[in-house]
């Protein structure tokens, strides 16, 4: 399983401009997860400390991601076999790299993570918790991996899942299966994914 996890191969382009505000209502319809009391976490993946990367992998330059970004997002990387380049290219794209944003829809920190969501991950944490950044990164990378296991073959759409929210993706997909980003009705959208599509192909060429 944790070889399909390691996501290299871009495929499908697709994303929606905003935060990670997903609610827990959608979360619960999006993710056909049932039965989940709501003080328990809805986004739950699996972990392992055995992925073949090659020693240093996701070490670049700290002109391009702060050391001390690299620091904190490598470990939780292998933890939960997810690409490090991915979540490297969210933050560049959310925040660039400032842990003290906060979006005009209250998404908050570096992976711009709305409560909800957050919540969803871990029902203890709140708002300030969020810019927090080691805290930020950890629940940021659980709910990354998490649309990346709904789309194991698509970072577009995962990258959409993330931003969007699941339901929305789904919805999209349903009523047009054949959905790229030129079928995106918003501008911002076709610019949110394009960043993040650029700068993990940016930070790609450099492992």
């Amino acid at each position: 399983m944790n070889k399909l996890y390691k996501f290299i191969i871009v495929i499908g382009i697709l994303c929606v401009a905003g935060c990670t505000n997903l609610t827990s209502k959608d979360a619960y319809h999006s993710s056909n997860i049932q039965s989940i009391p709501p003080s328990q976490p809805i986004y739950r993946v699996p972990t392992s400390v055995n992925m073949n990367y090659p020693p240093n992998y996701g070490v670049i330059s700290t002109t391009l991601v702060p050391q001390n970004i690299q620091d904190m997002v490598i470990p939780y990387a292998k933890m939960y076999a997810i690409d490090p380049l991915i979540i490297y290219a969210i933050i560049k794209a959310e925040s660039n790299f400032n842990p003290s944003v906060k979006s005009h829809a209250n998404c908050y920190g570096l992976m711009q993570l709305g409560l909800p969501t957050a919540q969803d991950v871990d029902p203890s944490v709140s708002v300030q918790d969020l810019f927090d950044p080691n805290t930020n990164i950890r629940i940021g990378t659980i709910f990354m991996k998490y649309c990346l296991m709904k789309y194991p073959n698509n970072l577009g759409y995962a990258v959409s899942a993330y931003n969007a929210g699941l339901g929305s993706v789904q919805r999209w997909v349903k009523a047009n299966p054949n959905f790229t980003i030129n079928d995106i009705p918003y501008k911002e959208t076709r610019n949110y994914v394009q960043a993040i599509m650029n700068n993990y192909l940016k930070y790609s060429n450099l492992i």
